[in-house]
């Protein structure tokens, strides 16, 4: 029946018959994870899980910090999401979304990096603007194409209201000292591309070893990993789910390195780098020293993977520690 009285369109019931033709061929009732150490899985989550606690513990916002503290927030949120994405990427075998996450997730330490290296609290009024700047620019954009526009009077009128607010959004006091210079910069930060950016808070290293190594993965522009060889004139393709252990627990460890270098940077611009002391380390010479959770699960990780080749390691002189 008519839907309403100014549509033509009409509601009807139907079955569809045959037999759809499967191919289960990502091992979904054999994880990868099966392959891994299980303390590498384990502390994997630890390190996400820990950062939902300090996401909820350590989440006030402070006297003349508002923006500071609120953007802090936000990517401490988003690196987490993002951190699970990966963990479970990897834990199902899906090597080449993982990868994907892993960049994005190391954009988000660009970010907190950014953030915090300014005193000033700029930057982080420039990262909480520009988001209302591109979404107004975009409504623009869908509003000024005929065929993106479109003939729905309803759309047409939520975009509208939905470019005002962006609008008053971004012509907000507290944005009044980066407006200028961020309707003009191409990028939020202000620098001439992302590699800049990187090396403005030394990261270049990361951004050529692994951001820019990761890129392909994002824009689909290297097909010729998918493939193995041509046999017969059919292209052998890899498998879907990636089994080696190698590369998936290369990629795990760089995950939870990389999310306790976020995590450290937020507990220590809000000043909470001491928010819990509750672990010993111990040294074979009989001396110990009380650590933070950071810490522990820092020296956790070294002590699984070793040397953490190919990823940075933060305080990690492990000679002589011993777990307990």
């Amino acid at each position: 029946m008519p839907e309403d009285s100014d549509s033509q369109k009409v509601r009807m019931s139907f079955s569809i018959q045959g037999s759809m033709p499967l191919s289960n061929r990502f091992m979904r009732d054999r994880p990868a994870a099966e392959e891994g150490p299980e303390q590498a899985w384990e502390l994997a989550q630890q390190v996400v899980d820990h950062g939902a606690y300090l996401l909820d513990a350590i989440n006030s916002v402070g006297a003349g910090r508002q923006i500071r503290d609120l953007v802090l927030a936000a990517l401490l949120r988003r690196s987490l999401v993002i951190a699970e994405g990966v963990r479970q990427c990897l834990y199902h075998s899906l090597e080449e979304p993982a990868v994907v996450l892993l960049r994005a997730l190391l954009e988000v330490e660009l970010n907190m990096r950014l953030v915090t290296a300014d005193e000033t609290d700029r930057m982080a009024r420039r990262l909480a603007a520009y988001h209302h700047l591109k979404a107004k620019r975009h409504v623009t954009e869908v509003l000024s194409d005929p065929e993106a526009r479109g003939e729905d009077a309803e759309f047409q009128d939520f975009m509208k209201g939905a470019g005002r607010r962006q609008k008053e959004f971004f012509q907000s006091e507290a944005f009044d000292d980066v407006r200028e210079e961020l309707a003009a910069a191409q990028h939020w930060h202000g620098y001439a591309n992302i590699r800049e950016a990187f090396e403005a808070v030394d990261g270049g290293t990361d951004y050529l070893h692994l951001y820019d190594s990761f890129s392909p993965f994002v824009h689909s522009a290297n097909l010729d990993f998918d493939f193995v060889d041509i046999v017969d004139g059919k292209p052998h393709m890899k498998p879907l789910p990636q089994r080696d252990p190698t590369p998936v627990q290369h990629y795990l460890q760089g995950c939870v390195l990389i999310l306790i270098r976020i995590m450290r940077l937020f507990v220590e611009d809000k000043g909470a780098q001491d928010y819990d002391r509750g672990f010993t380390v111990k040294f074979e010479t009989g001396e110990e020293h009380d650590i933070s959770p950071l810490d522990a699960l820092q020296q956790y990780a070294i002590a699984i993977w070793g040397s953490a080749e190919g990823w940075e390691v933060v305080n990690g002189e492990t000679d002589g520690m011993v777990f307990g």
